[in-house]
Formats: structure tokens, sequence, C-alpha cells
């Protein structure tokens, strides 16, 4: 739109000279997002199961988890991720180092893109566009201050901002599939079949999400334009673009792991077994801290041409309760939902301005001032809430952040609490690594930071590395966490793996192991004794006082060995 449209429509257009504001207040956002990034800054125990993948990749050019002769799963669901953390590793940057500066760039990009999105669907499908052409248009990247809402309310919002860091590859996928609507809204559909297939080798289940908003689409322009309008050849071809490298990924790891679908499909999809518990707090626990009720009036502003959006936030709700939830705060599984949901939020809020102004109901400046005050009362509803979830969070370092009644409803685990966890078994893992030889097997709970410091052979009792595990346990429906549900008994895992400490069978605590925490030996057989190390003080940027206490990690033994480590 231009001089004359601005005239016919009265919808101001913006000129060259208003460009800068918009930008500068978008660089004021990123800023923002990254003061707010520094609190909550983390690295997951989970993480260290592809930095160890990573690992081995980059100095071994063995993409497993226990090197040779040990047999190669596929214990993860992330294989660019992976494939970019060994890349870094080969070139001397460790994954530890390089996973939370690639996340927290991934989270600024995503910031960007929601505004970008924001632009294309108002200039293309909004009051003042209705009926444009789908192909690219020089205007359709020219940002108002109606697009910095979403990212401006993203970058207060914890469940989003918390993703910006725990080393994980949630921010890389979310990004990337961002990527490929926006290149898709721009007409750039080869391009955007890429990105969306390296959101997918990113994270499997991003292809959920990007396929829900490719459908609502594609809906959207064959109601209001007609079949004949969508570029079917071009959407082939890039269909081609994005299937082939998914089937190519699939016989490789059928090739190098021996199977169709990664180990950690065959040890979590039970997790639709704790649907009605954990599904549903979950859906809970995020609509409660993300304020969902006070958004439900925007939903009264939406129409057809919103299904794009509206589409993939359903899909991704429904998919998230289908497997159960996660045990962890802050709507992992759900950032794709929290994004487009406050990027649907900016637009409907957006088009009802232009919608004002169309009308005649208002003035161009009494729209803007509305808008404003709207704009300005989310904002401050979102940023007063930082401190108190900031204080909730840490307040929660040792426990599950609950919510209504704990003893109904399950709780999650906040950043303090998985920080914590993590670095006292990186620490743990350093010393073991320093007190045993390398070739000593263990066996863990959980597979992250302690068998990545320690580089031992390590074998999980929860069996995302060891494949053996799901033929021998009993998926819990009751008393376990997304994703835990499996747990191998004793025998198999003495029998199957002949280890030479039991860590899963252990103790962690500031103080040596008491005679409770002894009884938790009674009944294992020849194994009649601790294995501990002592981590010394533990740097922690998080911590009050910079680090935390030192830490005695100790793992069951058996009789006759690592009497010397016995406390």
């Amino acid at each position: 739109m231009r001089e004359g449209d601005e005239a016919r429509t009265g919808v101001k257009q913006p000129s060259p000279g208003s460009k800068l504001p918009a930008r500068l207040l978008a660089v004021g956002i990123g800023a923002g997002f990254l003061l707010h990034l520094r609190e909550w800054s983390f690295v997951c125990d989970d993480a260290f199961i592809s930095f160890r993948y990573a690992r081995n990749l980059g100095q071994h050019g063995a993409l497993v988890y226990n090197l040779a002769p040990f047999e190669r799963v596929e214990g993860y669901t992330n294989l660019l991720w992976v494939l970019m953390l060994g890349l870094g590793d080969a070139l001397g940057v460790r994954a530890e180092t390089l996973a939370p500066v690639l996340t927290a760039v991934a989270s600024l990009a995503g910031l960007l893109l929601v505004a970008l999105i924001s632009a294309q669907l108002r200039r293309r499908f909004g009051p003042a566009r209705r009926g444009a052409q789908l192909g690219p248009s020089s205007d359709t990247d020219e940002l108002e201050y109606a697009d910095l809402l979403a990212p401006a309310l993203l970058a207060t919002l914890p469940e989003f901002v918390v993703w910006g860091s725990s080393g994980l590859e949630t921010s890389v996928a979310l990004s990337l599939g961002l990527a490929a609507i926006w290149l898709w809204l721009g007409g750039r559909i080869e391009l955007a079949a890429v990105a969306a297939c390296l959101a997918g080798l990113t994270r499997l289940d991003a292809l959920v999400w990007i396929a829900a908003f490719g459908l609502g689409w594609l809906s959207v322009v064959g109601l209001e334009r007609g079949p004949r309008q969508i570029p079917w050849r071009r959407v082939l071809i890039g269909s081609a673009l994005f299937v082939v490298p998914l089937v190519i990924q699939l016989i490789a790891r059928k090739s190098y792991y021996g199977e169709w679908l990664p180990n950690t499909w065959a040890v979590k999809h039970h997790g639709a077994g704790l649907r009605e518990f954990y599904g549903v707090g979950y859906l809970k626990f995020w609509a409660d801290r993300v304020d969902l009720v006070w958004l439900i009036p925007a939903a009264l502003l939406l129409r057809p041409r919103h299904l794009p959006l509206v589409l993939p936030i359903a899909v991704q709700l429904g998919w998230a309760w289908s497997i159960g939830g996660d045990f962890m705060a802050y709507g992992r599984f759900l950032l794709p939902a929290t994004t487009l949901t406050l990027l649907l939020l900016g637009l409907v809020l957006g088009e009802a301005r232009d919608q004002l102004r169309l009308r005649g109901w208002l003035s161009l400046v009494w729209a803007e001032l509305v808008w404003a005050g709207v704009a300005l009362a989310l904002m401050v509803g979102y940023a007063r809430q930082i401190p108190a979830r900031i204080q909730e969070d840490r307040e929660h370092a040792f426990l599950h952040i609950d919510y209504e009644d704990p003893k109904q409803t399950p709780g999650f685990e906040g950043v303090d609490a998985m920080h914590r966890f993590a670095a006292v078994r990186y620490a743990a893992g350093l010393a073991f690594r320093a007190s045993v030889p390398a070739d000593t097997r263990i066996t863990v709970g959980a597979a992250g930071a302690l068998p990545y410091a320690s580089e031992l052979p390590a074998f999980d009792s929860y069996g995302l590395v060891d494949p053996g595990v799901v033929a021998v346990a009993e998926p819990k429906t009751k008393g376990a966490r997304p994703g835990h549900q499996l747990q191998a008994p004793l025998d198999y895992m003495l029998r199957a793996h002949q280890p030479d400490l039991l860590c899963h069978i252990g103790y962690a605590g500031t103080r040596p192991p008491s005679r409770a925490a002894a009884r938790r030996l009674r009944g294992v057989r020849g194994w009649t004794g601790w294995a501990c190390v002592e981590t010394g003080a533990i740097p922690d940027p998080r911590a009050e006082a910079g680090e935390l206490p030192s830490h005695h990690y100790c793992c069951a033994r058996p009789r006759g060995r690592f009497e010397e480590l016995d406390e």
C-alpha cells in the first residue's frame, strides 16, 4: 500500500523516516530479552546427553553414546543439533560453551521472526490489504509498532526466555520453524521447505506445528482466493526438498543404528499413559503461568483468516497432552504454542486498531492511543510478574514447583532445581574421572552430566541409551515422570552390563552418606559399600555466594573393590 492507498483506507503507512524508531525499539526488545535471560541462564542435565554424542562425534568421528566396542544406540532426537555441537567440538569449542550461545542467538532470531511474520500476515490478510497477491513484495518486512508487541511480551515471559538457555535444541527448532513460516509467507516456498526440514531434523516434533500452519494457510487461501491461486507446482517442489532429507536420515539411521526409529521413541512413547494426570496438569500449569485466561477476550477478534496460527497452537497443545506432558516447568514442549499465541494476540490487536481507523469509529490518533494503552497494560502485566516468577523458582531449588493441591496435581522442575542437579553431577563426574580407571563401567539414572564429565562407559536404567531396557521393564502409569516410566530391574543391569559401580543406586549430599542412606544397599548381594568422591566447592554464578557447597557423590561398589573411596 502506498500514497493513494493511505488516503483511501485511512490506514497510516510507515514512511522511511518512521522505520528508525521501530528498529530502535526492536533493538531495545532484544537487549531486554538478554537482560532477562541472565536471570534464567542454566544448562540442564538432559542437554549433556546430546553433548556426549557431539563430543564423541567431534573427537572420535562416532555418533555414539559409548565408544566401541559398545553397542550403537540413538539416544537423541535432535540430529542437526548434535551435528552442530559436534562440529564445534571438532573446532575446539566444547558443547557446554557453544550450546548456550546458540540457543540465545536462536531466541533473538525467533523474536525478530515473530515481528516479521506479524508484518507479513497483517499486510497480506489484514483489513488494509485484503485480497493482496501472494507473491513477495517490497513492503512485507516493514515493521510497525504493532508488529513488535508480541516480541516485547515474549521477552518478558519466562515460558519463552528460559529456553534461550538450557543447552537444549528447543529454541533452535522454534526459530527454524518460524523461519519456514516467514519464508513461506514471503513467497519463497522452496527455501521455506528447506527451513522446515531443518527444523524437523533439529527436533522432530517441530514438524507437527509447522505442518498445521501449512494446512491452515492452504485452507485460508483456498477459501478466500480459490485453489487456482495456490502455486501447486512450487508447493510440490518444496515438498520434495522437505521430504528427501528426512528420508535420507531415516535410511542412514537404519544403516548406522539398525533401527528405523530412535531408541528414545521406544522409551518415551509410554507417556500416553500419563495423559490424564501429567498431560492435563501440564496444560493447566502452562495456561496459568502465561495468564491465558486474560487473553481469552482477544478470541472475539478471531476470524477465519487467523486459522494458520490458531491451528498449530491447537495441534501443539493436543500433541503435548497426548504424550503426557513433561516434567520440566516453563512449557518446553509448548514453546511454539506460547510463541504463536502471543503472535496471534499482537496480530489481532493490530488489526483491531486498523479496523477502528477504516470504519471511521476513531481518528488515527485515538486509534493509536487505544492500541498503545492496551499494549502497555499487557506489557506491565507480564513484566511486573518477573520478580515473583524468579523468586518462585529459587524457592523451589530442591523441590518441584506445584500449583493448586500438590497431592492432586504433578509438580514441575524449575530452572534452579534442574541447574543444581546438573551442576552437582557434572562436578561429581569430573571427580570420578580423576579417581577411577577410564574403563570403569557405571550404571546411572540420569544419563547427562555425570557420564559426560566422567567420560566413563555408562548405561542408564531408564533405557534412553540402552535398548534392552524396553524388553525387561514394565511402563509405569502412576508415580512416574514423563520419559522416566521404564526402570530396568537390578538383575538386568548387573547381567547385561557387568558394571563396576552402581551409580543409579547412589547418594548425593553435602554430608557423607548416613546409615539411613546405606539401607539402599540392602538386598544388593555382593555390593556392600559406597565409592564416594567429594566435589569441593562448585563454581556457580546462579548461587548467592558464587558457588555451591561441596557435595559427596556416592555409587554402590562391589565387595573388595574401590575400598579407598568408601566413606
